[in-house]
């Protein structure tokens, strides 16, 4: 893992470079509510590294680095998941609702 002398403006910075490119989460392709600022709600846009820091990604990377809601985050913990994994569920109100009725 990366860290030392200036390894925090590098992350302020990549962060920086996402919220004024990246409009969707990575992981369930819905639209980022970048107004929101309660780290709590689920939709709140975080960071996550495509390649997870525990199986030796680089946070510092802003190649490994895409912006997703904090439920998807939480959901795909430290594994390893393509672009969209979770274009199935969709964001409503704060909870996760599936494509079909159970």
């Amino acid at each position: 893992m990366a860290g030392g002398r200036g390894s925090h403006a590098k992350r302020v910075r990549i962060r920086r470079e996402l919220f004024a490119v990246e409009r969707v989460c990575w992981l369930c392709l819905e639209p980022l509510d970048m107004s929101i600022t309660d780290p709590r709600d689920p939709r709140f846009v975080v960071v996550d590294e495509e390649l997870p820091v525990s199986k030796g990604g680089d946070p510092l990377d802003r190649s490994n680095c895409h912006l997703v809601h904090n439920r998807c985050n939480g959901r795909k913990g430290s594994r390893i998941l393509q672009r969209g994994a979770f274009a199935d569920i969709h964001m409503r109100g704060g909870r996760t609702e599936t494509s079909r009725d159970w």
